[in-house]
């Protein structure tokens, strides 16, 4: 019995060394807007201050333009919200718009009418390819960004 019981913690150990592994390996990333800023119809939310990360080694898109590039292939909880007010002359509406490589849409943080900062958010989980990238996008002119905590991007590897 002894020897069988063994073998069945030997593997166990070996099991959790190797999801512990994964674990390790796994990315995530925070960013903040250093600025508040009045964006530009499609214009990135510039997410350049890294506040968190590990397992992501160039954040050169990230630091310059907001913009993060997928380094691994997986699964990816993606999050982002956007404490954001606008003039209702130049948009009654401010919509904040998660993209996957430049197209294709994600999510969207919606805020409608009165003209006093409102914060609104948004999350996913995606596939992401080694190469992908994800940015937020204002949707409309004038819609300006709260900075630091107010308005924060965030991505973490699941799987």
């Amino acid at each position: 019995l002894y020897p069988e019981l063994k073998r069945t913690i030997d593997g166990l150990e070996s099991e959790i060394k190797t999801l512990k592994a994964k674990l390790d390996t796994r990315a995530f990333l925070t960013a903040w807007v250093p600025d508040s800023k009045t964006m530009s119809k499609n214009g990135v939310i510039p997410f350049t201050i890294i506040k968190a990360m590990h397992g992501v080694r160039n954040v050169s898109t990230m630091t310059s333009r907001g913009v993060f590039t997928c380094e691994k292939t997986g699964y990816y909880f993606v999050s982002f919200f956007v404490t954001s007010k606008s003039p209702l002359i130049l948009a009654p509406v401010t919509l904040a718009i998660l993209y996957k490589n430049k197209y294709d849409i994600l999510a969207r943080a919606t805020k409608r009418g009165g003209d006093d900062y409102e914060t609104n958010a948004a999350m996913t989980i995606t596939q992401l390819n080694k190469g992908d990238s994800l940015s937020v996008r204002a949707r409309f002119d004038g819609m300006n960004v709260y900075n630091t905590y107010d308005s924060v991007f965030t991505i973490l590897q699941i799987y």
